[in-house]
């Protein structure tokens, strides 16, 4: 199995290739991040995600950066960086059951990540409208490497467990959020969960100011790290 996932990604790959002329839609947001955790810095913080127009079968991308400004230096020296990219497929008449490809990297140095790079298949449930409320359900194995500071470089095949969310609130208000869970297969201390949910407020048509709360947690860390980092995120975004 752990050899037929770089197969599986890679042929997910070109077929993205051959799909880029469908239409994107997707959000931008901007704004300050507050962190608390092993350091407690206030940072600049850029969000951007988009996805394919086609209902049975998305690609879907993600980016986000973080800038740490250190208190005692007037410098922008560590970063958080999250990239990830999906693929996911519906399976049968219903699109309530769905397959998915799914690879992404993480960088966070100032919490003790040097990087944590995953590439992983499964199958996932959709509950709901895919617009509107709905709960998707996520779950496959991955491949796993990951790079703490203070500690060598390791990799493991590992199960993944994910959720993602949306539910309007009233007016022009929704909650938003997800999760992912990675345990590997080989050592049980090797585990890893992170979090986010965003309270959004719909200013305008295409302008919303999103109030995130955002989790990483880290079951080995390194060195002088704690398992728990947060971070308080309010952004201004917009939708294209």
């Amino acid at each position: 199995m752990p050899l037929m996932l770089p197969l599986v990604f890679f042929s997910l790959i070109q077929e993205f290739t051959s799909e880029t002329q469908q239409k994107w839609e997707g959000r931008a947001e901007f704004g300050l991040t507050a962190l608390a955790g092993n350091h407690d810095n206030l940072n600049s913080s850029l969000k951007v995600s988009g996805k394919t127009i086609h209902t049975e079968a998305p690609w879907i991308l993600g980016f986000e950066y973080a800038g740490v400004r250190q208190s005692e230096v007037a410098l922008t020296d560590k970063r958080l960086y999250l990239a990830s990219m999906e693929h996911h497929r519906d399976i049968g008449r219903e699109g309530d059951f769905f397959f998915y490809g799914k690879g992404s990297g993480r960088r966070d140095v100032p919490n003790g990540l040097e990087s944590r790079v995953d590439i992983g298949i499964g199958l996932g449930y959709l509950l709901g409208d895919k617009e509107k409320t709905h709960l998707r359900l996520e779950l496959g194995p991955s491949l796993l490497r990951e790079d703490n500071v203070g500690i060598a470089s390791q990799g493991f095949a590992s199960g993944r467990a994910a959720a993602n969310f949306t539910t309007p609130l009233g007016g022009d208000w929704s909650l938003h959020g997800k999760g992912e869970y990675f345990r590997s297969a080989e050592e049980n201390t090797d585990t890893a969960f992170t979090s986010d949910f965003d309270l959004r407020w719909q200013v305008q048509e295409e302008w919303y100011v999103d109030v995130g709360w955002a989790l990483a947690w880290d079951g080995s860390p390194g060195p002088g790290f704690g398992h728990t980092d947060t971070r308080l995120v309010i952004t201004l975004g917009t939708s294209f």
